[in-house]
């Protein structure tokens, strides 16, 4: 369990989304795309992240693709409830195995 500040309320259906991209040295490639919102008093977030590259090495390519999910609903009384998960895959030639989805909840109140 984790105690956090409960994000603000929103009256906007309209969600935040950001992406981003990025290039460098040894082909390395980093790709995120997010989303944020809420809808009245549940919340929700979610992501995806990929990173490539062909590395510095011989034989150490790298593939990791990450997705995370997350919903939530504010509490009347300034408090919020939400819970959350996660996934990762990872394809390398350097014995890296895919870890296994993280779930949690987190409950905060005032």
């Amino acid at each position: 369990m984790d105690f956090a500040k409960a994000p603000p309320p929103t009256s906007s259906l309209k969600p935040d989304v950001a992406l981003t991209a990025s290039y460098g040295s040894y082909e390395t490639q980093n790709h995120l795309a997010t989303v944020q919102g809420a809808v009245e008093n549940f919340t929700y977030d979610t992501a995806y992240w990929r990173y490539l590259t062909d590395g510095y090495l011989r034989h150490s390519e790298t593939d990791i693709e990450t997705l995370y999910g997350r919903l939530g609903y504010l509490l009347p009384a300034d408090g919020f409830v939400d819970t959350g998960s996660s996934g990762t895959d990872t394809d390398g030639r350097a014995g890296q195995q895919p870890q296994r989805p993280f779930r949690g909840l987190q409950i905060a109140l005032p």
